[in-house]
């Protein structure tokens, strides 16, 4: 279902979302993150086949990669130039992460709607002041998000890196290998969580500010 947002009465002013794809399909945005998440760790060329045919119905995506390429361009990505791009753990991570923003930001869209349909035919300037509250309380914590992904992102690809050198260095003794893949999983496994966490927790802060915002 594609989310489109009305306030009817209250949307004589210019509607602003928080997500640049507000028109597009949710779950679609949430099937290519996770299948992204999938990828990772196991850079599965057939994975990544589906991956590049889910993104050829959605081009836009491809400048949330930081690609910022043509529609022309886009119709000529293939699987090898996705594999290029995704042969950095730092760049997948952040592909995948700026995917999951956006969807912290779908989030934030629906809940903004939810509160300003409570005010449908009421006053609406004040409305609004209750939407510019709740969109700057949003990009706010947005920003605090995006500035701890990053950071995290580094690193933890600065510690991967570390851990896939000394991984190499035993490959001949398999327990110390298994070991130290397991290490490495379960590292990679604490990044996700994270991200899912840190969505949750928007969600949540968001909730509690809407809850708080009343027209007197």
């Amino acid at each position: 279902m594609t989310l489109i947002f009305k306030y009817n009465k209250i949307s004589t002013m210019e509607e602003k979302y928080l997500s640049t794809f507000h028109n597009m399909d949710e779950n679609d945005i949430q099937i290519i993150a996770n299948q992204m998440k999938e990828y990772f760790g196991n850079e599965n060329e057939e994975l990544l086949n589906v991956i590049a045919q889910k993104l050829d119905t959605h081009p836009e995506i491809a400048n949330s990669f930081s690609l910022h390429i043509s529609k022309r361009e886009w119709e000529r990505l293939n699987v090898e130039k996705l594999k290029k791009l995704f042969a950095s753990d730092e760049k997948l991570l952040e592909a995948y992460t700026n995917l999951q923003i956006e969807l912290i930001k779908i989030a934030g869209d629906r809940l903004i709607a939810s509160k300003l349909q409570q005010y449908e035919g009421e006053r609406s300037v004040q409305a609004m002041q209750i939407k510019t509250a709740l969109t700057e309380f949003a990009q706010m914590k947005i920003n605090q998000m995006s500035n701890t992904f990053q950071e995290s992102i580094r690193k933890f690809g600065l510690r991967r890196k570390e851990q896939l050198n000394e991984a190499k260095q035993y490959e001949e003794d398999a327990f110390y290998y298994d070991m130290l893949r397991k290490n490495l999983d379960q590292e990679a496994a604490f990044f996700f969580k994270m991200i899912e966490e840190s969505r949750k927790g928007f969600i949540a802060a968001m909730s509690e500010k809407a809850q708080k915002q009343q027209i007197s």
